[in-house]
């Protein structure tokens, strides 16, 4: 499942990513900011899913160019900065990458809540450049474990985070 979730981001998202079409010329769109957020929540179980997932956020990792900008952020019952949103030098590159192999899974249920809104908070204030945070998770959303998580989660992130990330100008 996980793999057919990043392959739908990547398909989602392929617009985004110029270096996808580098075959048509080179690209004159403003540079992407982009965050790659992880579920790793589930526990050992899930470990072969999470190595398909990390797999599939290499892939865009890969789609980036030089300009663009990258951060990491993985999450199960808390969100966790893996790597800072920075200029993708080769270097940050290689980093990321680095850092997507050693992810291991984490104990809790997914909190989409945190994990926005410490997306958010890692993009800063808006600049020119498109933004876009991709999220890569086996969960749904309706499934909330939690009493009433379902239902309270789904309206916290309609009435309050959506907008705000509509305010910042970042796709999601």
């Amino acid at each position: 499942m996980c793999l057919g979730l990043g392959l739908l981001a990547l398909v989602c998202l392929g617009g985004f990513f110029p270096a996808a079409s580098a075959a048509i010329g080179p690209s004159k769109a403003p540079a992407l900011q982009v965050i790659l957020a992880l579920d790793t929540s589930g526990g050992p179980k899930t470990a072969g899913s999470l190595r398909l997932a990390t797999d599939a956020l290499a892939v865009v990792v890969h789609l980036l160019e030089k300009g663009d900008r990258l951060g990491l952020l993985a999450f199960a019952g808390s969100s966790r900065q893996m790597l800072e949103l920075r200029p993708l030098t080769p270097k940050h590159r290689r980093r990321c990458l680095r850092e997507l192999q050693r992810l291991t899974p984490g104990e809790g249920p997914a909190d989409f809540a945190a994990l926005l809104q410490a997306a958010l908070k890692a993009f800063g204030s808006p600049e020119a450049s498109r933004r876009v945070l991709v999220i890569l998770t086996p969960a749904r959303l309706e499934a909330a474990s939690r009493p009433g998580g379902g239902a309270a989660t789904r309206k916290r992130l309609g009435q309050k985070l959506i907008s705000s990330y509509k305010r910042a100008r970042v796709a999601v």
